[in-house]
C-alpha cells in the first residue's frame, strides 16, 4: 500500500486528505473496458509510475467518493436548521 494525498477545493476552501490504495486486482476477476485513446491518455495523466490502470481507476473513485462526502458535510455545516443548541439536549 501506498499513502498518496489529496487536494480539493469545497466551498472555496482547500482540503487535503490523505489515504490508502491497494491493488485490487490480486483479489478480483479482470475485464476489458474499452475507452478511446483520449480518455486512456487522461485516465494515463492522473497515473504515476508503475500504477496500473485499474489502480488510477480506483484512486479516482475514491477521490469522487471524498470530494461527495465533503460537499454533503459542508451542505450539513451551512444549513442552520440541523444544528441544535446544547442548551436543549
Amino acid at each position: 500500500m501506498s499513502g498518496r494525498g489529496l487536494k480539493a477545493r469545497i466551498g472555496g476552501e482547500s482540503i487535503i486528505c490523505y489515504g490508502h490504495y491497494s491493488n485490487y486486482s490480486d483479489y478480483m476477476e479482470t475485464t476489458t473496458i474499452q475507452v478511446d485513446s483520449k480518455v486512456r491518455d487522461l485516465l494515463r495523466s492522473f497515473g504515476r509510475k508503475g500504477e496500473t490502470y485499474n489502480d488510477i481507476i480506483l484512486k479516482l473513485i475514491e477521490r469522487a467518493k471524498y470530494i461527495e462526502f465533503m460537499r454533503e458535510t459542508y451542505n450539513i455545516l451551512d444549513t442552520e436548521e440541523n444544528w441544535v443548541s446544547l442548551d436543549e439536549l
